[in-house]
């Protein structure tokens, strides 16, 4: 094992979770993220709770506050600042992007067939019309 040196210590590793405040000027965050392994394409993504209420008196009180993420096996989550929720949902729903994609995906270079075309249902429908 390496001794751990300051010069050693970076964003470069992969993380699971990453939850905490974050001040950047004027931009105030509380972030939880998580990193999600596709399990079909096996690709790693970062998932992002949804932003959380009320959370901008804490950078600017000049008060310590207690900031806490609460992981139930369920999925769900809640977050606390000075053990008050200030967001909760769940993980498989409530993340963006989502974990669980929409059951329905829209396909933008897909059309309808124009009038007068028809597919091989169509074709189909007509033969047992005409033996009729």
């Amino acid at each position: 094992n390496a001794e751990f040196t300051s010069e050693s210590f970076n964003d470069k590793p992969r993380y699971s979770i990453m939850f905490g405040p974050d001040k950047c000027g004027l931009d105030s965050k509380l972030h939880f993220i998580i990193n999600f392994r596709n399990p079909v394409t096996g690709d790693v993504e970062e998932k992002h709770a949804k932003a959380s209420n009320s959370i901008k008196e804490i950078f600017s009180d000049g008060k310590s506050h207690l900031v806490s993420l609460v992981l139930d096996y369920d999925g769900s989550f809640e977050i606390q600042v000075d053990q008050s929720t200030v967001n909760s949902g769940s993980i498989m729903e409530n993340m963006s992007p989502s974990i669980n994609p929409p059951e329905e995906i829209d396909d933008p270079s897909d059309t309808k067939p124009e009038e007068g075309e028809e597919g091989e249902e169509g074709v189909e429908e007509e033969k047992v019309e005409e033996e009729e």
